[in-house]
């Protein structure tokens, strides 16, 4: 695991590699409202852990296998 301080700001992938998730899952969790503390710095997600932690005690994470498969790709076929 990373060494992180609790108060550092991280990246989306480093935020999803804290939390075991790939970065697709928090970008889902982001775009469907989930309630994960998260800031946009200019055009980058960012996060603290220690606001992650408490997300994640608080019980508002969900992990769920529905929440964790959001890098699902819909593909269109067009005849």
């Amino acid at each position: 695991m990373m060494d992180v301080s609790t108060d550092k700001w991280i990246n989306i992938d480093e935020a999803a590699e804290y939390l075991g998730v790939k970065a697709g899952t928090i970008r889902g969790w982001i775009r469907n409202n989930k309630g994960i503390p998260a800031r946009k710095v200019g055009k980058q997600w960012k996060f603290k852990c220690s606001e992650l932690d408490n997300w994640v005690s608080s019980g508002k994470a969900q992990w769920t296998d529905s929440a964790l498969c959001s890098d699902n790709i819909t593909i269109r076929l067009e005849i």
